[in-house]
Protein backbone atom coordinates (compact mmCIF):
# COMPACT_ATOMS: atom_id res chain seq x y z
CA UNK A 1 0.00 0.00 0.00
CA UNK A 2 2.94 2.31 0.58
CA UNK A 3 3.67 2.10 -3.18
CA UNK A 4 0.03 2.50 -4.27
CA UNK A 5 0.62 5.79 -6.12
CA UNK A 6 3.73 4.37 -7.78
CA UNK A 7 1.78 1.39 -9.16
CA UNK A 8 -0.98 3.69 -10.42
CA UNK A 9 1.58 5.92 -12.13
CA UNK A 10 3.13 2.87 -13.80
CA UNK A 11 -0.30 1.81 -15.07
CA UNK A 12 -0.92 5.29 -16.47
CA UNK A 13 2.46 5.24 -18.25
CA UNK A 14 1.48 1.95 -19.92
CA UNK A 15 -1.85 3.47 -20.98
CA UNK A 16 -0.10 6.58 -22.35
CA UNK A 17 2.24 4.35 -24.38
CA UNK A 18 -0.70 2.44 -25.87
CA UNK A 19 -2.53 5.67 -26.67
CA UNK A 20 0.55 7.02 -28.42
CA UNK A 21 0.78 3.80 -30.45
CA UNK A 22 -2.91 4.14 -31.36
CA UNK A 23 -2.32 7.62 -32.77
CA UNK A 24 0.28 6.18 -35.17
CA UNK A 25 -2.07 3.52 -36.56
CA UNK A 26 -3.52 4.07 -40.03
CA UNK A 27 -5.50 0.94 -41.02
CA UNK A 28 -8.67 -0.36 -39.32
CA UNK A 29 -7.33 -3.81 -38.41
CA UNK A 30 -4.36 -2.41 -36.49
CA UNK A 31 -6.57 0.29 -34.96
CA UNK A 32 -8.89 -2.41 -33.62
CA UNK A 33 -5.95 -4.31 -32.13
CA UNK A 34 -4.58 -1.15 -30.50
CA UNK A 35 -7.97 -0.24 -28.99
CA UNK A 36 -8.44 -3.82 -27.85
CA UNK A 37 -5.14 -3.62 -25.91
CA UNK A 38 -6.29 -0.35 -24.37
CA UNK A 39 -9.58 -1.98 -23.39
CA UNK A 40 -7.67 -4.77 -21.62
CA UNK A 41 -5.68 -2.20 -19.63
CA UNK A 42 -8.76 -0.23 -18.61
CA UNK A 43 -11.15 -3.13 -17.81
CA UNK A 44 -10.02 -3.30 -14.17
CA UNK A 45 -8.98 0.35 -13.91
CA UNK A 46 -11.75 2.64 -15.19
CA UNK A 47 -15.19 1.38 -16.10
CA UNK A 48 -16.51 4.46 -17.91
CA UNK A 49 -13.44 4.55 -20.17
CA UNK A 50 -13.83 0.80 -20.75
CA UNK A 51 -17.39 1.37 -21.99
CA UNK A 52 -16.25 4.21 -24.27
CA UNK A 53 -13.52 2.01 -25.77
CA UNK A 54 -15.92 -0.92 -26.27
CA UNK A 55 -18.32 1.30 -28.20
CA UNK A 56 -15.47 2.74 -30.25
CA UNK A 57 -14.44 -0.84 -31.07
CA UNK A 58 -17.94 -1.50 -32.43
CA UNK A 59 -17.60 1.40 -34.89
CA UNK A 60 -14.00 0.44 -35.72
CA UNK A 61 -15.12 -3.08 -36.69
CA UNK A 62 -17.95 -1.95 -39.00
CA UNK A 63 -16.87 -4.22 -41.88
CA UNK A 64 -16.31 -7.36 -39.81
CA UNK A 65 -19.36 -8.99 -38.19
CA UNK A 66 -17.23 -11.22 -35.97
CA UNK A 67 -15.37 -8.25 -34.48
CA UNK A 68 -18.59 -6.25 -34.16
CA UNK A 69 -20.23 -8.86 -31.92
CA UNK A 70 -16.97 -9.45 -30.04
CA UNK A 71 -16.97 -5.71 -29.33
CA UNK A 72 -20.57 -5.89 -28.13
CA UNK A 73 -19.59 -8.66 -25.70
CA UNK A 74 -16.84 -6.37 -24.41
CA UNK A 75 -19.46 -3.62 -24.12
CA UNK A 76 -21.52 -5.99 -21.95
CA UNK A 77 -18.54 -6.42 -19.62
CA UNK A 78 -18.21 -2.65 -19.28
CA UNK A 79 -21.95 -2.18 -18.67
CA UNK A 80 -21.84 -4.83 -15.96
CA UNK A 81 -18.88 -3.10 -14.31
CA UNK A 82 -20.88 0.14 -14.27
CA UNK A 83 -23.81 -1.64 -12.63
CA UNK A 84 -26.02 -1.42 -15.76
CA UNK A 85 -27.21 -5.01 -15.47
CA UNK A 86 -30.45 -4.67 -17.41
CA UNK A 87 -28.72 -3.00 -20.36
CA UNK A 88 -26.01 -5.68 -20.30
CA UNK A 89 -28.56 -8.52 -20.35
CA UNK A 90 -30.57 -6.86 -23.14
CA UNK A 91 -27.44 -6.53 -25.26
CA UNK A 92 -26.53 -10.19 -24.70
CA UNK A 93 -30.03 -11.26 -25.67
CA UNK A 94 -29.76 -9.22 -28.92
CA UNK A 95 -26.76 -11.18 -30.17
CA UNK A 96 -27.83 -13.27 -33.21
CA UNK A 97 -27.90 -17.03 -32.66
CA UNK A 98 -25.00 -17.84 -35.04
CA UNK A 99 -22.72 -15.49 -33.12
CA UNK A 100 -23.98 -16.86 -29.81
CA UNK A 101 -22.56 -20.18 -30.95
CA UNK A 102 -19.28 -18.61 -32.11
CA UNK A 103 -18.72 -16.77 -28.82
CA UNK A 104 -20.59 -19.22 -26.62
CA UNK A 105 -18.01 -19.46 -23.82
CA UNK A 106 -17.52 -15.68 -23.61
CA UNK A 107 -21.27 -15.07 -23.57
CA UNK A 108 -21.93 -17.72 -20.92
CA UNK A 109 -19.22 -16.21 -18.73
CA UNK A 110 -20.81 -12.77 -19.10
CA UNK A 111 -24.14 -14.21 -17.94
CA UNK A 112 -22.36 -15.82 -14.98
CA UNK A 113 -20.72 -12.53 -14.04
CA UNK A 114 -23.97 -10.54 -14.26
CA UNK A 115 -26.10 -12.99 -12.30
CA UNK A 116 -23.37 -13.34 -9.68
CA UNK A 117 -23.55 -9.60 -9.04
CA UNK A 118 -27.36 -9.59 -9.12
CA UNK A 119 -27.57 -12.48 -6.64
CA UNK A 120 -25.34 -10.67 -4.12
CA UNK A 121 -27.83 -7.87 -3.41
CA UNK A 122 -31.24 -8.84 -4.75
CA UNK A 123 -34.22 -6.52 -4.18
CA UNK A 124 -36.33 -9.38 -2.74
CA UNK A 125 -35.66 -12.94 -1.48
CA UNK A 126 -37.65 -14.27 -4.45
CA UNK A 127 -35.47 -12.34 -6.89
CA UNK A 128 -32.38 -13.56 -5.05
CA UNK A 129 -33.46 -17.18 -5.46
CA UNK A 130 -34.24 -16.60 -9.15
CA UNK A 131 -30.84 -14.98 -9.77
CA UNK A 132 -29.04 -17.74 -7.87
CA UNK A 133 -30.75 -20.46 -9.92
CA UNK A 134 -29.84 -18.70 -13.18
CA UNK A 135 -26.26 -18.29 -11.96
CA UNK A 136 -26.07 -21.97 -11.09
CA UNK A 137 -27.50 -22.95 -14.47
CA UNK A 138 -25.09 -20.76 -16.44
CA UNK A 139 -22.12 -22.09 -14.46
CA UNK A 140 -23.28 -25.60 -15.30
CA UNK A 141 -23.57 -24.59 -18.98
CA UNK A 142 -20.00 -23.23 -18.99
CA UNK A 143 -18.69 -26.45 -17.44
CA UNK A 144 -20.55 -28.63 -19.95
CA UNK A 145 -19.38 -26.52 -22.89
CA UNK A 146 -15.65 -26.35 -22.07
CA UNK A 147 -15.25 -29.86 -20.62
CA UNK A 148 -13.12 -31.18 -17.78
CA UNK A 149 -9.84 -30.48 -19.58
CA UNK A 150 -10.40 -26.71 -19.50
CA UNK A 151 -9.46 -24.52 -16.56
CA UNK A 152 -12.85 -22.76 -16.72
CA UNK A 153 -14.53 -26.05 -15.86
CA UNK A 154 -12.71 -26.30 -12.55
CA UNK A 155 -13.10 -22.61 -11.67
CA UNK A 156 -16.85 -22.72 -12.29
CA UNK A 157 -17.10 -26.00 -10.43
CA UNK A 158 -15.22 -24.47 -7.48
CA UNK A 159 -17.67 -21.56 -7.35
CA UNK A 160 -20.67 -23.89 -7.61
CA UNK A 161 -19.32 -26.03 -4.76
CA UNK A 162 -18.70 -22.92 -2.63
CA UNK A 163 -22.20 -21.57 -3.34
CA UNK A 164 -23.68 -24.86 -2.10
CA UNK A 165 -21.53 -24.92 1.04
CA UNK A 166 -19.11 -27.61 -0.10
CA UNK A 167 -15.94 -25.69 0.70
CA UNK A 168 -13.41 -28.54 0.75
CA UNK A 169 -14.61 -29.72 -2.65
CA UNK A 170 -14.29 -26.12 -3.87
CA UNK A 171 -10.65 -26.00 -2.73
CA UNK A 172 -10.01 -29.33 -4.47
CA UNK A 173 -11.44 -27.89 -7.71
CA UNK A 174 -9.16 -24.85 -7.42
CA UNK A 175 -6.19 -27.18 -6.98
CA UNK A 176 -7.30 -29.01 -10.13
CA UNK A 177 -7.46 -25.70 -12.02
CA UNK A 178 -3.86 -24.98 -11.04
CA UNK A 179 -2.75 -28.46 -12.09
CA UNK A 180 -4.58 -28.33 -15.41
CA UNK A 181 -3.06 -25.06 -16.62
CA UNK A 182 -0.55 -23.71 -14.07
CA UNK A 183 0.00 -19.97 -14.28
CA UNK A 184 -3.02 -19.25 -16.49
CA UNK A 185 -5.41 -18.27 -13.70
CA UNK A 186 -5.07 -14.72 -12.39
CA UNK A 187 -3.09 -15.14 -9.11
CA UNK A 188 -5.19 -12.48 -7.40
CA UNK A 189 -8.44 -14.24 -8.33
CA UNK A 190 -7.09 -17.64 -7.29
CA UNK A 191 -5.87 -16.36 -3.90
CA UNK A 192 -9.22 -14.61 -3.30
CA UNK A 193 -11.23 -17.74 -4.09
CA UNK A 194 -9.04 -19.86 -1.83
CA UNK A 195 -9.33 -17.30 0.97
CA UNK A 196 -13.13 -17.24 0.85
CA UNK A 197 -13.28 -21.03 1.18
CA UNK A 198 -10.74 -21.15 4.01
CA UNK A 199 -12.71 -18.46 5.85
CA UNK A 200 -15.93 -20.44 5.43
CA UNK A 201 -14.13 -23.46 6.93
CA UNK A 202 -13.12 -21.35 9.94
CA UNK A 203 -9.40 -21.20 9.08
CA UNK A 204 -9.00 -17.44 9.51
CA UNK A 205 -5.19 -17.57 9.64
CA UNK A 206 -4.96 -19.04 6.14
CA UNK A 207 -7.84 -16.88 4.93
CA UNK A 208 -6.08 -13.68 6.04
CA UNK A 209 -2.86 -14.79 4.36
CA UNK A 210 -4.64 -15.58 1.07
CA UNK A 211 -6.63 -12.32 1.15
CA UNK A 212 -3.35 -10.45 1.74
CA UNK A 213 -1.71 -12.25 -1.20
CA UNK A 214 -4.67 -11.38 -3.44
CA UNK A 215 -4.74 -7.75 -2.26
CA UNK A 216 -1.00 -7.34 -2.80
CA UNK A 217 -1.31 -8.69 -6.35
CA UNK A 218 -4.25 -6.39 -7.13
CA UNK A 219 -2.47 -3.32 -5.74
CA UNK A 220 0.76 -4.07 -7.63
CA UNK A 221 -1.20 -4.37 -10.90
CA UNK A 222 -3.43 -1.33 -10.24
CA UNK A 223 -6.57 -3.47 -10.22
CA UNK A 224 -9.08 -1.05 -8.75
CA UNK A 225 -12.26 -3.13 -8.54
CA UNK A 226 -10.92 -5.70 -6.11
CA UNK A 227 -12.59 -7.34 -3.12
CA UNK A 228 -9.67 -8.95 -1.29
CA UNK A 229 -8.54 -5.87 0.64
CA UNK A 230 -12.15 -5.24 1.73
CA UNK A 231 -12.52 -8.79 3.03
CA UNK A 232 -9.21 -8.56 4.87
CA UNK A 233 -10.37 -5.31 6.47
CA UNK A 234 -13.61 -6.98 7.57
CA UNK A 235 -11.74 -9.80 9.35
CA UNK A 236 -9.27 -7.43 11.00
CA UNK A 237 -12.12 -5.26 12.23
CA UNK A 238 -13.84 -8.29 13.76
CA UNK A 239 -10.57 -9.10 15.53
CA UNK A 240 -10.41 -5.58 16.95
CA UNK A 241 -7.63 -4.25 14.70
CA UNK A 242 -9.70 -1.24 13.66
CA UNK A 243 -6.73 0.94 12.73
CA UNK A 244 -5.49 -1.34 9.95
CA UNK A 245 -9.04 -2.24 8.97
CA UNK A 246 -9.85 1.44 8.48
CA UNK A 247 -6.69 2.02 6.41
CA UNK A 248 -7.48 -0.92 4.14
CA UNK A 249 -11.17 -0.18 3.67
CA UNK A 250 -10.58 3.49 2.85
CA UNK A 251 -7.98 2.49 0.24
CA UNK A 252 -10.50 0.07 -1.29
CA UNK A 253 -13.33 2.61 -1.26
CA UNK A 254 -11.14 5.27 -2.91
CA UNK A 255 -10.09 2.83 -5.65
CA UNK A 256 -13.67 1.74 -6.31
CA UNK A 257 -14.72 5.39 -6.61
CA UNK A 258 -11.80 6.11 -8.97
CA UNK A 259 -12.68 3.12 -11.17
CA UNK A 260 -16.39 4.10 -11.38
CA UNK A 261 -17.15 0.43 -10.69
CA UNK A 262 -20.71 0.94 -9.54
CA UNK A 263 -21.21 -2.84 -9.48
CA UNK A 264 -18.96 -2.78 -6.40
CA UNK A 265 -20.51 0.22 -4.63
CA UNK A 266 -23.39 -1.78 -3.12
CA UNK A 267 -20.84 -3.81 -1.19
CA UNK A 268 -19.31 -0.68 0.31
CA UNK A 269 -22.34 -0.36 2.58
CA UNK A 270 -21.33 -3.66 4.20
CA UNK A 271 -18.04 -2.13 5.27
CA UNK A 272 -19.34 1.15 6.66
CA UNK A 273 -19.47 -0.36 10.18
CA UNK A 274 -15.67 -0.64 9.98
CA UNK A 275 -15.42 3.07 9.22
CA UNK A 276 -17.94 3.84 11.96
CA UNK A 277 -16.16 1.60 14.48
CA UNK A 278 -12.84 3.26 13.75
CA UNK A 279 -14.38 6.73 13.91
CA UNK A 280 -16.04 5.84 17.23
CA UNK A 281 -12.77 4.48 18.54
CA UNK A 282 -10.96 7.65 17.46
CA UNK A 283 -13.61 9.76 19.18
CA UNK A 284 -13.32 7.66 22.33
CA UNK A 285 -9.54 8.00 22.19
CA UNK A 286 -9.90 11.77 21.82
CA UNK A 287 -12.26 11.92 24.80
CA UNK A 288 -9.92 9.69 26.79
CA UNK A 289 -6.92 11.81 25.87
CA UNK A 290 -8.88 14.97 26.66
CA UNK A 291 -9.88 13.58 30.05
CA UNK A 292 -6.33 12.48 30.71
CA UNK A 293 -5.06 15.93 29.77
CA UNK A 294 -7.67 17.55 32.02
CA UNK A 295 -6.69 15.32 34.95
CA UNK A 296 -3.02 16.05 34.34
CA UNK A 297 -3.61 19.81 34.17
CA UNK A 298 -5.79 19.67 37.30
CA UNK A 299 -3.13 17.68 39.14
CA UNK A 300 -0.45 20.15 38.07
CA UNK A 301 -2.66 23.07 39.17
CA UNK A 302 -3.21 21.46 42.55
CA UNK A 303 0.49 20.79 42.87
CA UNK A 304 1.16 24.42 41.99
CA UNK A 305 -1.34 25.65 44.61
CA UNK A 306 0.18 23.37 47.24
CA UNK A 307 3.65 24.58 46.29
CA UNK A 308 2.56 28.22 46.51
CA UNK A 309 0.97 27.64 49.91
CA UNK A 310 4.11 25.89 51.11
CA UNK A 311 6.33 28.70 49.83
CA UNK A 312 4.05 31.34 51.38
CA UNK A 313 4.12 29.52 54.70
CA UNK A 314 7.89 29.28 54.54
CA UNK A 315 8.15 32.98 53.68
CA UNK A 316 5.96 33.84 56.68
CA UNK A 317 8.26 31.81 58.92
CA UNK A 318 11.30 33.54 57.45
CA UNK A 319 9.71 36.96 58.02
CA UNK A 320 8.92 36.05 61.62
CA UNK A 321 12.47 34.81 62.17
CA UNK A 322 13.85 37.96 60.55
CA UNK A 323 11.75 40.17 62.89
CA UNK A 324 12.83 38.11 65.93
CA UNK A 325 16.49 38.53 64.98
CA UNK A 326 15.95 42.23 64.39
CA UNK A 327 14.32 42.66 67.80
CA UNK A 328 17.15 40.69 69.45
CA UNK A 329 19.78 42.83 67.74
Amino acid sequence: MAHHDEYTARKLRTIDTLRAALNDVTDDARRFEAKYRLFQEFRTFSMDTTLTLARELVTTATRNDSLIWLSHIMEVEALKGLGEYSAALQLLDRIPQPWKQTFRERILNRYVSIYYSLSEYPPTPEAGERYFNKLDAYRDSVSMFVGRTHVSYWLNNAERQRAHGRFRQALASLDSANRMMPGTVDPGVMAYLRASNHEALGDLTTAKKEYAVAAAYDLRHAVRKYESLQELARILSAEGDNTRAYTYIMCAINDIKASKARSRTARIADYLPIVLATYTQQQENMVHNKNLLLITVTALALALVVSLLFIRRKNLRLDAERRRLHDKN
